[in-house]
């Protein structure tokens, strides 16, 4: 179920006045479209904390910020959203290799409010592994 309304998000977006949250949760050129751009989006797309979006210290959460966002578009994330596919996990920083499946399900939800990092996928990996093509 949650996939589901989640996958809603890619039809939308946010407005302070509405939610006291700013920005698309997909790119312009797949706006409107009802695809899965915006669990592509999580992934694909470099993102970093927000905090006090419209001046409120209550809403914050996640802004592209890798070199395809534009600030005619904005698109973000909430928390709610990074933690479908993300977790804050400060041991898995030393996991280079092969053998990272024991930090699995060891960290905790990556909040926009609480982590000052950024989540980033490594899209080979996404490809080597069969999760996208």
């Amino acid at each position: 179920m949650t996939a589901a309304i989640s996958g809603a998000h890619t039809l939308g977006s946010a407005t302070v006045d509405n939610s006291g949250y700013d920005g698309f949760w997909g790119d312009q050129e797949q706006g409107g479209k009802f695809n899965n751009d915006y669990y592509k989006g999580i992934l694909l797309k470099g993102w970093y904390q927000e905090l006090a979006v419209g001046g409120n210290s209550a809403k914050n959460q996640f802004k592209r910020i890798d070199r395809a966002s534009r600030a005619e578009h904005k698109e973000m994330m909430l928390s709610t959203d990074m933690c479908l596919a993300y977790d804050a996990n400060s041991n898995a920083a030393r996991c280079r290799g092969d053998d990272c499946n024991s930090f699995s399900g060891q960290g905790e939800p990556l909040l926009a409010q609480t982590h000052d990092c950024c989540a980033w996928v490594e899209t080979r990996v996404l490809f080597d592994n069969n999760v996208y093509d």
